[in-house]
């Protein structure tokens, strides 16, 4: 059963309550009031940006999911422009892996933009290039003090280890070291 508690004016402004001659709260509700604050994460920057970094991902994802599809759309038409059978796989492979010659490069080029897969790829490198800015900016921060600040460190390696002069692995371990090292001091 919900007890109702009468608060006078001076305690329901310590707690936050509308200010008027006696406030009637339950006390169910008027108890959370009265906790003291929670101390504050010691990574909440780093999580912060780690969320920021998950929702760049998932865009990013969603659009290297289409990239590829349309590479693959390209790849056919270029067979297409070029007279190749497709069922000819050691002719369509040639034309697939000889971009580099001028003719062979010329159609590609014209296939990706017919199909849509250039501007794929430009969306896709600035998505990707924004998930790596946000990437930059958490190991800018100082060194995570939880595993939850760790994991969004790791989570940064091991999808956008290009953004790094260093070997992704060797960054990891790295980083997996020193926080054992801060959490046993």
């Amino acid at each position: 059963m919900n007890k109702v508690v009468a608060v006078p004016v001076a305690a329901a402004a310590s707690i936050a309550a509308p200010a008027f001659a006696e406030q009637m709260l339950p006390a169910h509700q008027l108890a959370p009031t009265l906790q003291p604050e929670a101390a504050p994460d010691p990574d909440a920057a780093i999580l912060e940006l780690g969320r920021e970094f998950e929702r760049l991902l998932a865009i990013e994802q969603r659009l290297e999911v289409v990239k590829s599809r349309l590479h693959e759309e390209s790849d056919l038409l270029q067979c297409r422009k070029l007279g190749i059978d497709l069922d000819d796989r050691e002719a369509r492979d040639i034309a697939l892996m000889e971009h580099s010659r001028g003719d062979l490069y010329r159609s590609w080029t014209i296939a990706a933009r017919e199909s849509g897969y250039s501007n794929a790829a430009d969306k896709w490198n600035r998505a990707s290039e924004k998930t790596g800015r946000v990437g930059k900016k958490v190991f800018k921060l100082a060194p995570p003090k939880t595993l939850a600040g760790l994991m969004v460190r790791v989570r940064v390696i091991e999808t956008h280890d290009e953004i790094f002069d260093d070997e992704p692995l060797d960054m990891l371990l790295d980083e997996i070291r020193q926080f054992a090292e801060r959490a046993s001091a």
